[in-house]
């Protein structure tokens, strides 16, 4: 209750504050805006004592791409002043219950707010980039660990970008280590795939060896082989094929 946040999306914020983000497909309608100071009314009214979170102590932020001009328009035939405080912020401090806040990612100046913006499904390479330099600066651990949770919703979001600067990750040493599980995986898969490489070829070799020998039925060999009949016929079917 004694802080202040001087970050322009910040301060507005109280003690209690609510944040409602909207996918680019979303509506933001004036139902939207009703549902939002609902949860509002809920989280006050589920405070353990009688008026236990204050009404003045809540704020909800509302996010979304692009500005919903409609709700927007429905404010101004209402007298309800919104007040643009910054790029991509605008702020109405009366007639509803709380204050509001709509951001709009696609008016934010991307390098001032590199982490919300980045939180889309239509996210550029040269923004990815930039998210992973911001990423890199980072120093503290809480700090990371938080950047690692806003890095796996970006990847999920924006696989055809993440697998573009994928193919160049080397350059990114940080992008490397959200890769790691990926890259740990097709190493396994490559063993793997090694390991029964060689044990087809051990087989072959083993039921060409047999068959040479003409003294094993197609059973027997197979036993020796660890293998099945119809791998047997296939392998001396092949064979003839190869020689033929």
């Amino acid at each position: 209750s004694n802080v202040q946040i001087k970050n322009e999306i910040g301060h507005i914020f109280r003690g209690h504050n609510l944040i409602e983000y909207k996918s680019e497909d979303d509506e933001m309608n004036i139902d939207t805006l009703f549902k939002v100071i609902a949860y509002g009314c809920l989280y006050k009214a589920y405070a353990k004592d009688v008026d236990g979170i204050s009404a003045d102590d809540i704020t909800l932020s509302l996010v979304r791409k692009r500005k919903p001009k409609k709700l927007f328009s429905y404010f101004e035939k209402e007298g309800i002043i919104i007040e643009k405080t910054e790029n991509g912020i605008y702020i109405i401090q009366t007639g509803y219950q709380f204050p509001l806040q709509f951001i709009i990612l696609g008016e934010l100046n991307t390098d001032a707010h590199i982490w919300l913006t980045s939180i889309t499904n239509t996210l550029e390479k040269e923004q990815f980039t930039k998210l992973l330099s911001a990423v890199h600066d980072l120093k503290q651990k809480q700090e990371r660990e938080y950047a690692d949770a806003v890095m796996e919703v970006v990847t999920n979001a924006n696989k055809k970008t993440f697998h573009e600067i994928k193919e160049n990750a080397m350059t990114y040493k940080e992008l490397l280590r959200f890769f790691k599980p990926d890259l740990d995986d097709e190493i396994d898969a490559a063993i793997l795939q090694t390991t029964e490489n060689i044990t087809q070829d051990m087989t072959r070799k083993t039921v060409l060896r047999m068959l040479k020998k003409k003294k094993y039925d197609y059973e027997e060999i197979a036993e020796i082989a660890g293998t099945t009949v119809d791998t047997v016929k296939q392998i001396e079917e092949s064979e003839i094929q190869f020689v033929s």
